[in-house]
């Protein structure tokens, strides 16, 4: 059985992204992208460390998946 919502991973380029960028700006791009991952990163992990914060994370995430699954 085919299922056309099946999310097939593959590598992607910073270039892949944005292909009218020069090296310089390509640099500066994926630094920008590595930076902001590591602050996301950061923010979960306070939140996991946190009981009533992750609660209120899992509550929050679960009903956006639920409302967009009945769609």
């Amino acid at each position: 059985m085919h299922n056309s919502n099946v999310v097939k991973h593959q590598k992607i380029a910073i270039s892949d992204l944005y292909p009218d960028l020069d090296d310089a700006q390509l640099k500066e791009a994926e630094e920008n992208l590595e930076r902001y991952l590591e602050v996301v990163l950061r923010i979960y992990n306070r939140i996991r460390s946190d009981p009533e914060a992750y609660a209120r994370l899992q509550s929050l995430t679960a009903s956006r998946l639920d409302s967009n699954m009945n769609k």
